[in-house]
């Protein structure tokens, strides 16, 4: 009866001892999870730091700058009340090979002496300065169909804002372009003889 029980007693410490590693085993497969899951966390946390921001450069990221008057120049005819104005790009700085300025507004001040339209350009196959058009170094040229709203001979200037848009790595070389940009306008006249220093301008209110 001992030796029944002696080995009754071994088999049962070899259960729990079975039973034992079971659980250690099931114990340390349920805590690789909880190791893996801090590093799940850490990898997109690193992320934002800059690595996503390299890829967005080849797609269109290309360096801006804000250029808030275009140098152009031009005559228009000031004998018709629509009128072409040719808007060519003036000064020292031609635009560098890779470079683009892309205009961006094109104003007239003072306000309710011409407006933008009219079949001035009609028939004229200049590119439109409107629409994205830009400046680059065989695009030097573009056209702006205005309308005089009256025929008192005022007077007018047509000026454009514009983005220069460079090649990535050659930032040093648009500042140096930036800084040969001279600002420009172009001069616009109504038909017609102004009034007389000693008659009142007529009314524009319309």
């Amino acid at each position: 009866m001992k030796l029944f029980r002696f080995v009754r007693d071994n088999s049962l410490a070899v259960l729990a001892a079975v039973l034992l590693t079971a659980c250690g085993a099931q114990g340390q497969q349920s805590a690789e999870p909880t190791s893996t899951t801090p590093e799940s966390t850490v990898d997109p946390s690193v992320e934002p730091t800059g690595q996503p921001e390299k890829p967005q450069q080849p797609g269109g990221g290309t360096p801006s700058i804000p250029v808030p008057t275009l140098p152009i120049g031009d005559t228009p005819d000031s004998s018709e009340v629509d009128q072409c104005v040719i808007a060519n790009w003036l000064g020292d700085s031609e635009v560098p090979k890779n470079v683009s300025v892309l205009v961006k507004t094109i104003a007239i001040n003072p306000a309710g002496v011409f407006d933008r339209g009219g079949s001035g350009c009609d028939g004229d196959d200049t590119t439109s300065c409107s629409g994205g058009f830009a400046f680059t170094t065989t695009e030097t040229k573009c056209s702006v169909a205005v309308r005089a709203k009256a025929e008192h001979g005022r007077t007018a200037r047509l000026s454009f804002t514009g983005v220069l848009r460079c090649p990535a790595g050659q930032d040093q070389m648009c500042r140096d372009f930036m800084k040969k940009i001279k600002p420009k306008t172009i001069g616009l006249r109504q038909p017609g003889e102004p009034p007389s220093s000693d008659e009142s301008p007529p009314s524009s209110s319309r």
